[in-house]
């Protein structure tokens, strides 16, 4: 019997290396049955993906504070589009240092960032503030009128309707003794009638008058009792004022309407302080020895024939001082 023991237990011997008991309980083994491990994977994933999403929007949120919220002055210039050819800009070599080389154009991307990001009203606000300060104009201080603006009669202006205001009455006269004898407006064919009475001067004239865009006229003359007036003193004083279409015209009026009175009467011209824009002053003694004298004197628009008559004297004086007096405000 204990031979057939222990042939029964060689038979049953464990191999070198093995334990001849039973394996050892492993510890280490998952009991959790196969639902909860499902659902404790599908939580775990879900938590993953939780912090990924909250990783990559805190990324966003400081690429968007670091490059459009706030972009330091290195970005700025690096960020800048390119100048449009149509526009002018400054010189380059004026703004850029020397040595800098030439400022990098945008990337693909951060133009298609700029292009599709839209600011918050926070931001955006600010930013057309700004805007609109930079580009609105200040509007200039305002100005006092030159005083002597309102004064000066603008260049081709024409003559002012009423010629008859303009001028002087008895008391204005530099000389005594004179009184008014006649005044009033002339018309065109009365004024034509002053150039004679051959009809082609007359339509000389009248082609003149016209072309110079002539108006009206208007006259006062004055004259005094030879019984009471010294033979030295002025007796006859006349004012006569022709409206133009402007300066130039009444210059030209100026020229012919002297030029007649020298061929046609045979007065000469004299020398004579300037008055007015241009002066003319003719002279002449008639057979009776009465000194007559013209002045002819452009103001604007204004041709204005002033005259006057001594017998044993020279009306010159009064005559200009009048002239003066009308014309400078002397």
């Amino acid at each position: 019997g204990y031979q057939r023991g222990n042939l029964e237990q060689g038979m049953y011997a464990p191999q070198p290396g093995y334990s001849a008991g039973p394996p050892p309980y492993a510890n280490d083994l998952d009991l959790v049955p196969r639902r909860d491990r499902h659902r404790q994977r599908i939580a775990r994933n879900l938590a993953l993906a939780l912090l990924l999403v909250a990783a990559i929007g805190v990324a966003g949120w400081n690429v968007r504070d670091r490059f459009f919220a706030n972009p330091p002055a290195q970005n700025i210039a690096q960020l800048a589009p390119t100048a449009d050819p149509g526009v002018p800009v400054a010189n380059p070599a004026a703004s850029t240092p020397s040595g800098a080389g030439e400022a990098p154009t945008q990337a693909p991307l951060v133009n298609s960032l700029l292009a599709t990001s839209t600011p918050t009203p926070d931001d955006a606000a600010p930013s057309r503030e700004i805007s609109s300060r930079e580009t609105e104009p200040a509007a200039p201080p305002p100005t006092a009128p030159d005083p002597g603006e309102a004064d000066e009669e603008p260049a081709g202006e024409p003559a002012p309707a009423d010629l008859a205001s303009l001028l002087p009455d008895a008391t204005d006269l530099p000389v005594e003794g004179l009184a008014l004898s006649d005044s009033g407006v002339r018309p065109l064919a009365t004024v034509l009638g002053s150039f004679g009475t051959d009809p082609a001067v007359q339509a000389e004239a009248e082609a003149f008058l016209e072309q110079w865009g002539w108006t009206e006229n208007a006259y006062s003359d004055f004259a005094g009792d030879p019984s009471t007036l010294a033979l030295d003193a002025t007796s006859v004083i006349t004012v006569s004022i022709h409206g133009f279409a402007d300066q130039g015209s009444a210059s030209e009026a100026l020229t012919y309407f002297s030029n007649v009175v020298i061929s046609g009467q045979g007065f000469d011209e004299v020398q004579a302080d300037p008055i007015g824009d241009e002066i003319r002053l003719l002279r002449g003694v008639g057979e009776d020895g009465t000194t007559n004298v013209a002045a002819y004197i452009v103001d604007g628009p204004l041709l204005y024939r002033i005259g006057g008559s001594s017998p044993a004297g020279d009306p010159t004086g009064p005559v200009l001082q009048l002239a003066d007096q009308l014309i400078s405000g002397g």
